[in-house]
């Protein structure tokens, strides 16, 4: 069975890597001309990490990470409203919660995929799903064929938009702002990540290596509201906006001054029901894009990249095998992108009644019923048969 991958981010490099594993033929076609590693930083729990230990690659990319080890809410003048021990957690798992920088996860799949596997520089046109096989086209006018296309290509995933419609992402409300920074400037304990809430923005840091800490600011906006804008008044604008909050926040900003700092509103869309159509199948953000709220994006692709490969290499045959795909996979991968939406309107609160009410419920919540909840979203989940 010859597999066609459309995109080769992380859920795309994956399943090559699963597929491989599994005595299937995969090939991946990625827009970019070159393998450029780039991002912010990804938390990889321990259900990511159980995934990437059935690719062989989980000791390699925890090497390259940061475990982390507790989180901590906060108002802005510091107050602390929640506590979460993350290593007790992740020691019921049986996995480490581990934060990594974007770049070394993706350069650990992609050292762990062969050359002569993946084609870059090819932006895919569409696709032509017939009886007897799957037809990939390109932008250049090249065709390759294959027994299945599996769309990999992200939000704005081309194979969705043929299967589905291109109807846009669903705006969330609030746009991102993220850099790395030296640790030792950033003023944080070694393990130990925080959020602090207020009115419509938030701001949150954790380590993702030995020498880098991550940081992110969320601000409720309008529609393209900083679009046009100069991308050297962030800064300023988040120093402004934040500059005057409970340390390290200060410290992390200041060490930011200088570097790049990305800049992203958040969107998502809703949940599918049906990820498969013919030949044809859907993973990742092009079947289920989530708001970075719960951390899963990046899990979620994995665990949807294993459980493909197993499906298609047990049944040994296309729609029986992508049919088992979609239903070892849909609810689970639904449930993580409701929560984080959920999250996402929870914490960029702005009615000060509702804000209140939101703060004095995380101080009440009890740790154990907290670390519970955690536990079922990050425990490892079915992804094999046997």
């Amino acid at each position: 069975m010859r597999v066609l991958i459309a995109g080769g981010g992380i859920g795309g490099l994956a399943l090559a890597i699963a597929l491989r594993r599994r005595g299937l033929e995969a090939r991946v076609f990625e827009r970019a001309p070159q393998y450029l590693v780039c991002g912010a930083a990804q938390t990889l729990w321990p259900n990511g990490v159980h995934a990437l230990r059935e690719l062989g690659l989980d000791e390699r990319v925890v090497r390259r990470g940061w475990p982390l080890n507790q989180t901590i809410i906060r108002t802005p003048r510091g107050r602390v409203l929640s506590r979460t021990n993350i290593a007790r957690v992740a020691r019921r798992a049986d996995a480490p919660a581990v934060c990594i920088r974007r770049a070394a996860l993706q350069r650990a799949l992609i050292e762990a995929t062969p050359r002569e596997v993946v084609t870059s520089g090819v932006t895919c046109a569409g696709f032509e799903d017939e009886s007897e096989g799957v037809t990939l086209r390109f932008e250049n006018g090249k065709r390759v064929e294959g027994d299945v296309l599996v769309g990999a290509d992200g939000l704005k995933s081309v194979v969705r938009g043929q299967m589905l419609g291109t109807r846009p992402p669903r705006r969330i409300g609030h746009t991102l702002w993220r850099c790395i920074v030296p640790f030792a400037d950033a003023g944080l304990r070694a393990g130990h990540g925080f959020e602090t809430w207020s009115r419509g923005v938030r701001f949150g840091a954790i380590q993702v290596d030995e020498g880098h800490a991550y940081w992110y600011a969320a601000i409720n906006t309008r529609r393209g509201q900083h679009r046009d804008d100069a991308r050297s008044a962030d800064h300023a604008l988040l120093m402004e906006r934040f500059g005057a909050w409970h340390e390290p926040i200060p410290a992390l900003l200041k060490a930011t001054r200088g570097l790049p700092i990305i800049r992203t509103d958040i969107v998502d869309r809703r949940p599918l029901r049906s990820w498969w159509r013919g030949r044809v199948a859907l993973l990742g953000d092009a079947a289920h894009p989530m708001t970075p709220d719960l951390g899963q994006g990046a899990c979620q692709a994995i665990e949807d990249a294993v459980a493909l490969a197993d499906c298609l290499a047990r049944t040994g045959e296309v729609r029986p095998g992508l049919a088992a795909y979609e239903r070892r996979r849909w609810r689970r991968a639904a449930s993580m992108a409701r929560q984080s939406f959920r999250m996402a309107r929870l914490s960029q609160l702005s009615d000060p009644v509702l804000c209140w009410a939101r703060d004095v419920a995380t101080r009440a919540t009890p740790q154990a019923l907290i670390e519970r909840a955690l536990h079922k979203n990050i425990s490892a989940a079915r992804l094999t048969e046997g």
